[in-house]
């Protein structure tokens, strides 16, 4: 009988202490985490893109976006679904294409069976100007019938280290396999 008046003193002691702490516990004031800090407000930045589209079994020498894989006996063109384009586009600070400060580098695939929409997914890499030695990255889909194209930002490096927004590109020019694009990067950084 003697160990069970110890565990029931044992077992009051312990229900005193709790009591105790809890009690003393609500004096303490909460411990507030601060606020985060607000976003950066959009930035926007504006580029250009030279481009010449090798399709349907034609590759310029000099050609930037190039089909490597499709529908076999079907054209490998933007407009023929399951075409894969490799793209390594520079980019310039102006339309002038002497004026360049990067590459845009990845994949671009014809996703509808109509052809109408296409899925990217592209990297900017910065060499020289505001944004040296920075990367930005851009995934998405988006209609390809459209003159102006929009796609989110999903991340990037250096001065685009979590960024977020969206990039759209605007056809200024297209003839025959040349075409030049307005892109307009609008950005903020995560906090």
């Amino acid at each position: 009988m003697s160990s069970y008046k110890a565990l029931a003193f044992t077992l009051q002691v312990f229900l005193l202490l709790v009591v105790r702490l809890q009690s003393s516990m609500a004096t303490i004031p909460p411990v507030l985490c601060p606020p985060p800090p607000p976003p950066s407000q959009p930035t926007m930045y504006v580029v250009y893109s030279p481009s010449i589209t090798a399709a349907n079994g034609t590759v310029p020498p000099n050609a930037t976006r190039v089909p490597v894989a499709g529908i076999q006996g079907m054209p490998f063109n933007l407009k023929q679904f399951g075409t894969v384009f490799v793209i390594d586009d520079n980019i310039t600070a102006t339309p002038d294409p002497t004026t360049v400060i990067g590459v845009i580098q990845g994949t671009i695939t014809v996703t509808s069976f109509d052809g109408s929409y296409i899925q990217f997914s592209v990297t900017f890499i910065f060499n020289s100007g505001p944004y040296a030695n920075a990367t930005l990255v851009v995934l998405g889909a988006t209609d390809g019938r459209l003159t102006t194209l929009t796609a989110p930002v999903v991340g990037g490096t250096n001065a685009f280290l979590y960024a977020t927004g969206f990039v759209t590109a605007e056809i200024l020019y297209s003839q025959g396999s040349l075409t030049l694009e307005k892109i307009t990067i609008v950005y903020k950084i995560r906090p």
